[in-house]
């Protein structure tokens, strides 16, 4: 068809990037199209923001014949305008141009494919490209100010306008999280990502566990840590993981700290010094001192470091289970792997010797407060017992102080008064 020029295309910017030119497929590359007047100069400009995720190619078909009654056609490859085809002859039958859509088909592999409208118009009709229609007003108002109640409204109404919603203001409700009301209206809301198929994050569900334990209802971040253990891209961190467990400790919960601690090793979850820290010590405050001691083993076979914390946690439960043997054997250990000591290492030491009738060595022990920087009167003060221990442990430092005196050690009167 040697009458036939081709086709021009114009490409619309995205995001600053043009899409390639490769145009439209061969059965839309060629349209006869009768001779009209000179390409006017106006043209419509893109708005900034496509309304959607298609890219808008408006295209052209162009004439080969240069010229209509004498004027010159076609000098630029200009876009089409909607002014082109007015003053056009009677017997010429003008065509509309409009927009190629792009769109995606997984059985090209992404292809990019394009397809072309022509279709016969009244020559007065305005012709306006899709994205030049407005999109409507948002139904939302979202601000950083907002208290809980407006956030879960506005939340809602843009799940009902749009079936979604930016994470990030789910995410600042949960911050304001404070009772039961509130965390049942932040658990609606997680419904709603749940039943649109939603994918949240792990910061979610940090944020989920972490308003639970606000709300004063641990048990119910539990759940939350039960639902998500098949999900890695879900699961909450593990500040948010030992959060919970304090949390749970706190409201005398044994049983679903113990649970807690099973769902992190069933996940493979990346056991941390802290994490053993709460689980020993759930375990010596409610007198299980062999299960303590079973968790610690289970933190050196899982590489864990064994830290001061630890050590010293196992050693108040062997002092109040009366088993200074195993103080000495946890001491020596520390020693071994030299492990930085504290008042509290010294202190479960001197007393462990004393309760094995060992006075040169509790002596020697006391004083090794002088490799704290602590002053003698500071140190002694360590020593106060509180009034939840028995008069039993009051009695072991009173005969501590008795032997440290004896070995010539001169202990400020403020600090014994007590004894």
């Amino acid at each position: 068809m040697p009458h036939v020029r081709g086709v021009v295309s114009k490409t619309l910017p995205r995001n600053g990037v043009r899409t390639p030119v490769n145009l439209v497929p061969p059965e839309h590359r060629w349209k006869v199209v009768a001779n009209t007047q000179e390409v006017a100069t106006e043209s419509i400009s893109p708005p900034s923001v496509m309304p959607s995720g298609y890219y808008m190619v408006p295209c052209l078909v162009y004439m080969h014949t240069p010229s209509f009654n004498g004027q010159r056609l076609y000098d630029s490859r200009a876009p089409a305008t909607e002014n082109q085809y007015t003053a056009v002859p009677a017997d010429i039958t003008p065509l509309r141009w409009d927009a190629a859509d792009y769109r995606r088909h997984n059985n090209n592999k992404g292809r990019r494919q394009y397809s072309t409208a022509a279709e016969v118009v009244p020559t007065t009709e305005k012709i306006r490209p899709p994205w030049s229609v407005p999109a409507p007003p948002s139904p939302c108002n979202f601000n950083n100010d907002m208290t809980l109640d407006q956030f879960y409204i506005e939340i809602m109404k843009s799940f009902a306008a749009y079936k979604n919603c930016k994470l990030s203001w789910f995410h600042r409700m949960l911050a304001k999280v404070e009772t039961k009301a509130d965390f049942e209206r932040a658990k609606t809301v997680w419904n709603q990502y749940v039943q649109h198929c939603h994918a949240i994050t792990s910061e979610t569900s940090t944020l989920i566990v972490k308003a639970s334990c606000k709300a004063g209802i641990p048990n119910d971040g539990l759940e939350v840590l039960s639902a998500l253990i098949e999900h890695e891209q879900y699961w909450p961190s593990t500040a948010g993981v030992q959060y919970l467990m304090i949390n749970l400790s706190l409201n005398k919960e044994t049983e679903a700290v113990m649970k807690a601690y099973n769902i992190c090793k069933k996940k493979g979850f990346k056991m941390t010094p802290k994490t053993f820290h709460i689980v020993i010590r759930e375990c010596i405050e409610n007198g299980m001192i062999d299960e303590a001691f079973m968790f610690a083993e289970e933190a050196k076979e899982m590489g864990v470091e064994m830290n001061r914390v630890i050590y010293n946690i196992l050693m108040n439960g062997c002092r109040t289970h009366e088993l200074p043997e195993k103080i000495i054997q946890l001491r020596e250990e520390m020693d071994n792997q030299n492990i930085e000591i504290n008042d509290s290492t010294i202190k479960f030491t001197s007393l462990a010797y004393l309760a094995m009738n060992k006075k040169e060595e509790a002596v020697q022990s006391f004083q090794q407060y002088e490799k704290l920087g602590m002053t003698l009167e500071e140190f002694c003060a360590k020593f106060i017992v509180d009034e939840t221990e028995d008069a039993t442990q009051k009695e072991h430092v009173k005969q501590l102080f008795q032997v440290v005196r004896e070995a010539g050690v001169d202990l400020p009167e403020s600090a014994i008064k007590d004894f």
